[in-house]
């Protein structure tokens, strides 16, 4: 993640921090289609596709934090 602390010592900002958690899921729907797209060409077979994907439901999941009824 971006560093914690700004120049000066500053927290970031509420609105960096949801800008940076955008992005990061923004790369996460771009990997998702890539590792569809690999197993489409058949690059990866459906196993290595299922532990890709896994591996980034639990980053999204992480990214996301608890919601609110949690």
């Amino acid at each position: 993640m971006v560093a914690r602390l700004r120049a000066g010592g500053a927290a970031p900002t509420a609105f960096e921090l949801a800008e940076e958690r955008r992005l990061r899921l923004g790369a996460l729907e771009h990997k998702r289609r890539e590792i569809t797209r690999m197993r489409d060409r058949r690059e990866i077979d459906d196993t290595v596709l299922r532990e890709l994907q896994a591996s980034r439901d639990a980053e999204e999941i992480r990214l996301l934090g608890p919601t609110a009824t949690e």
